[in-house]
């Protein structure tokens, strides 16, 4: 039934006197000489012995008498949603949940029929207190939505078989280490390759500190290393830009022809080159530090506290 052509119910308080009866009346006429939708009056208790001679003085029938005004499931929009395989990841279920905006999804078998409900606090719930390592393997999880759930690849392995025994390992350091922990039927997670070593290579040089080098030496070196990182860190946020805005991009070309260029692939490679600019010069300005070190060691700190003081400066003013 469409909203459109659902009565509403018009009435007073309980226990009602003339006034909440005649009122309830007057309006539901109101509303309906209007023509917005069906109004209908309606009493929430007996009639009185002064509401009866009004009613039958302007010959007006009773409303009628309601006792309950709760809602009923006739009066709620009833969304039909489609049911859910028992097998879809949970990462899955979550997004269904997303894309039709709703809480609870129906699970059914092949032939449709429901096999039980799934709500948000149980995926909330499933997340949480998570610590045991076979805890996949135990739920007889398919391989297929393990990939699915952590955006990743299957290297090795049949996607649609059922991770059934073993435990789960995560190479997140070096992978020569991961041989002492890997058993028959372990499922082996791997990170990036990349970002392992950028972390074994920020190990290793943490490793070494205290540096076997003198108290002048050793400052040298530690704030070479604060600097790099922190030019790294100015180069990733233009780096970003740059790729975004200019890497092969296909808008500015009106602004490219205005400019005096001869082509948006001209200009594309000079906003490119300008954005990133200043890490080159940085990096020119650290090996010019470094060679002055060796002649004039006092010279070169000096300059690379005035190079690491603009870096710093820099980043206070961002904050």
């Amino acid at each position: 039934m469409s909203t459109e052509s659902k009565k509403v119910w018009v009435v007073g308080h309980k226990n009602p006197d003339t006034d909440s009866i005649c009122a309830a009346i007057s309006y539901a006429y109101l509303k309906n000489q209007l023509g917005e939708r069906q109004y209908v009056p309606k009493r929430a208790g007996a009639v009185s012995e002064e509401t009866r001679y009004v009613l039958d003085y302007f010959k007006v029938e009773d409303p009628e008498l309601i006792t309950d005004v709760g809602a009923q499931l006739k009066d709620i929009s009833i969304r039909k949603t489609a049911g859910i395989s028992s097998q879809i990841s949970l990462k899955k279920a979550w997004e269904t949940m997303k894309k039709l905006d709703v809480v609870t999804l129906p699970v059914t078998n092949r032939l449709g029929k429901l096999e039980g409900v799934i709500v948000t606090k149980d995926i909330a719930t499933s997340y949480m207190d998570v610590y045991d390592n076979r805890v996949l393997s135990k739920a007889r999880t398919q391989y297929k939505n393990i990939a699915e759930t952590l955006d990743g690849n299957i290297i090795a392995g049949n996607e649609h078989a059922y991770f059934i025994r073993g435990k789960v390992v995560v190479g997140a350091s070096d992978l020569g280490f991961l041989s002492e922990y890997i058993e028959a039927d372990d499922m082996v997670i791997l990170g990036p390759q990349k970002e392992v070593q950028i972390r074994d290579a920020m190990g290793n040089i943490l490793k070494q500190l205290p540096l076997d080098l003198n108290k002048t030496e050793d400052a040298f070196s530690k704030d070479l290393l604060l600097l790099l990182l922190k030019q790294y860190e100015l180069f990733l946020d233009s780096f970003q830009f740059a790729c975004k805005n200019y890497k092969g991009s296909t808008k500015d070309a009106d602004i490219a022809k205005v400019m005096g260029f001869e082509s948006k692939d001209e200009y594309n490679e000079i906003m490119f080159l300008r954005e990133i600019t200043h890490t080159v010069n940085a990096f020119n300005d650290m090996a010019d530090v470094i060679r002055l070190y060796s002649k004039k060691p006092e010279a070169a700190e000096q300059r690379l506290a005035n190079l690491l003081s603009e870096v710093m400066y820099e980043d206070s003013e961002s904050v």
